[in-house]
């Protein structure tokens, strides 16, 4: 558990690197903007190639894996049924459920896999079909939805060479033909890809230089029910379908429910930054979730181990 909160810790020390250097004004008026655009059309699509082409794609069956994914999914079908019925705004509602079914499987999911559950490569195939699947498709709804104006054509251009999309396709090529990327391609991509996290971090800490404080603006019912649905709605589900559904043993149902417990992604918010498809939703929904997700998976622990 210490481990955990040494991983906690970490993303927290970048965030308020990211804070300080934004309230000071260190980087310029406009840092958050550039580094949400390093982010989404350099590094990210550095950090897929590396990962996926890397991969072994047979981890997805694992039950660990399995029952994580099909958790995010139904928390994004959740929200978007309660967003339908409920007539929110269309920015919310697609800004929404992508942040429900996001974890943070990257820069927090590694620590906590490594030091809560012993074993880091336990969220490898979420890491891979978050990039793999979810990344692309996620990018190329937001790309249709933001507001970058053009006609239909110009859009769809616009996700079809999306960095994130490509950078996808290339790697599952790659992967699934063997294909030997020479060193000096391979080595930049991986340098590039290791400044992913941190870039992210930094825009994260950056954009809250300045806001107001959670749940202080008009969208309160869906902030609530993205933090209802991601720390409570998905790990209880886990619990559900690993131990009683599945009947999978004690170690493996633990797994599950923390794995489904992380918080969403930093990514999120500086998608939403990026397209400006309801940022504010984004970055309030990854600070509330990610201070709780510590004390959900301490009670998971008390419970379950």
């Amino acid at each position: 558990m210490t481990g955990a909160v040494s991983g906690f810790a970490v993303i927290g020390l970048l965030i308020a690197v990211g804070f300080v250097l934004g309230r000071r004004a260190t980087l310029g008026s406009g840092a958050q903007l550039v580094l949400a655009r390093l982010a989404v059309t350099v590094t990210t699509p550095c950090l897929l190639f590396t990962t996926v082409t890397h991969a072994d794609p047979s981890l997805l069956t694992a039950p660990a894996a399995l029952v994580p994914m099909v958790t995010c999914l139904a928390a994004m079908i959740a929200f978007a049924v309660v967003a339908l019925v409920r007539r929110w705004r269309g920015e919310v509602q697609v800004m929404g459920t992508i942040a429900v079914g996001f974890g943070n499987y990257g820069n927090l999911g590694i620590p906590v896999a490594s030091y809560v559950l012993g074993n880091a490569a336990l969220v490898a195939p979420l890491i891979l079909a978050q990039l793999a699947v979810q990344a692309p498709v996620a990018m190329s709804v937001l790309e249709l939805r933001g507001p970058n104006g053009g006609s239909v054509r110009q859009r769809v251009r616009a996700v079809v060479t999306n960095p994130v999309l490509v950078a996808t396709v290339l790697a599952l090529l790659v992967a699934a033909t063997g294909v030997h990327v020479p060193f000096v391609v391979a080595e930049p991509v991986r340098i590039l890809g290791q400044v992913a996290v941190p870039v992210v971090l930094l825009a994260f800490g950056i954009s809250l230089v300045g806001s107001p404080l959670p749940g202080r603006h008009g969208d309160r019912g869906p902030l609530a029910l993205i933090v209802l649905l991601s720390a409570v709605g998905r790990p209880a589900l886990a619990w559900l379908l690993a131990g009683p559904v599945l009947g999978e043993p004690g170690p493996v149902a633990y797994a599950a429910v923390v794995l489904s417990a992380l918080p969403a992604a930093q990514n999120v918010a500086v998608w939403a930054a990026h397209y400006d498809v309801a940022p504010r939703l984004a970055r309030e929904s990854v600070l509330i979730t990610t201070i709780l997700a510590p004390v959900v998976i301490i009670a998971a622990t008390a419970f379950l181990r």
